[in-house]
């Protein structure tokens, strides 16, 4: 859909990500009326899926490192327990900070070697989209965040919405 959602006028490529071989992946446009940025093409949902469950970053061999980033930037607005889910949390480094102060932490990854890593920390790390797990998981968290991880999911908005309707009342 190379039309602008927000006047309708075509959006103008400004991005595209190729493989080696040439062809062309995802495409962002950029709308020349009111400046309005989105995704003009976009990989399938099994093509998204399969990239990422079975070949994001397969060549790293990386450990778990806390990342004490994202805890320092939201330790001012929450509680000093509860419940954490990390969405799209790779090996689980920005969950470590909160799993070593007593949180109760959760992850959800699409990469299986990135997760399983994870899982051998944190027990609640899970392979899965986002979508997925937010459908079904009948938690509710005190603290929900996505960290470098909206620009891969097809629906952002969606994806958000779906993590607010898991948010405790106090979240």
């Amino acid at each position: 859909n190379i039309e602008c959602d927000g006047c309708g006028a075509e959006m103008n490529p400004i991005s595209k990500i190729q493989n080696t071989k040439g062809d062309v992946g995802i495409v962002t446009g950029l709308c020349s009326k009111c400046g309005y940025i989105k995704r003009i093409r976009n990989l399938s949902p099994e093509a998204y899926n399969n990239h990422f469950s079975n070949k994001w970053l397969v060549r790293r061999d990386e450990e778990v490192v806390e990342n004490t980033y994202v805890y320092s930037r939201l330790k001012p607005y929450i509680k000093q327990t509860g419940l954490v889910l990390d969405v799209g949390c790779g090996l689980g480094g920005s969950l470590l900070s909160f799993h070593k102060l007593g949180y109760d932490v959760y992850g959800v990854e699409p990469s299986k070697h990135r997760s399983e890593k994870g899982k051998k920390i944190m027990s609640n790390i899970e392979t899965g989209t986002a979508e997925d797990y937010l459908s079904s998981t009948s938690k509710k968290f005190d603290v929900v965040y996505f960290f470098d991880v909206l620009q891969y999911v097809e629906n952002p908005f969606y994806v958000l919405e779906m993590a607010i309707n898991q948010l405790s009342s106090d979240g």
